[in-house]
């Protein structure tokens, strides 16, 4: 169940797990949220979710979601804000960091996609399966997928309305400015989806 967005380590998941989700409110690590908190409900397993300071208003977009989402399970814990370091535009590592560094769970599951084969202004530089090897609670399901991947996820199980919820752009924190770089790669997954779904 949902091995299309989490990978194959919802194999190993089990009632006695403890499952972390860094949750930025953009588009992947909404969709992970989504699948580990519907596991966690059917599972029983403990989840808890982390939001990063920011300067860019991803609390404000999280809250939207969890509002969205409702509040009706008992398995998932918010811890807020947890301390990202120098890491802003985007960028969670450090809040990333501090959870894993925590040790208090199994797995910690984070959104990473690999950059479109566009090229595309101000791309940064991703993590990849190599880097993380040698990270055994380090889960990216989509760190070998582009963004379109994970765009087709929502589609295929109707989450049009939770996607919309979503906020990419670092450069504003209501909207989009249509300029950045998460913008541009959204606007691409969303375009390749819809050719796709014509051909």
């Amino acid at each position: 169940m949902f091995e299309d967005i989490l990978g194959h380590t919802v194999r190993s998941l089990h009632p006695r797990s403890k499952v972390a989700v860094m949750l930025s409110g953009g588009v992947d690590s909404t969709l992970i949220y989504w699948a580990l908190r519907a596991l966690s409900t059917a599972m029983r397993f403990e989840l808890t979710t982390y939001t990063v300071e920011d300067r860019s208003g991803y609390d404000a977009h999280v809250q939207e979601i969890r509002d969205f989402l409702g509040l009706s399970m008992k398995w998932d814990t918010w811890v807020q804000n947890v301390p990202n370091g120098d890491g802003w535009d985007g960028n969670i590592d450090g809040g990333i960091k501090t959870v894993l560094m925590s040790m208090k769970h199994d797995y910690v599951f984070t959104g990473v996609t690999a950059n479109p084969p566009v090229e595309l202004p101000n791309a940064p530089v991703r993590m990849t399966r190599d880097q993380i090897r040698n990270i055994p609670t380090l889960v990216c399901p989509f760190i070998e997928r582009t963004k379109d991947y994970v765009y087709s996820r929502y589609i295929k199980y109707e989450l049009q309305r939770l996607y919309s919820l979503t906020h990419s752009c670092t450069n504003q924190p209501v909207g989009g400015c249509g300029h950045c770089f998460q913008c541009l790669e959204k606007h691409w997954a969303e375009e390749q989806v819809t050719m796709t779904n014509r051909s």
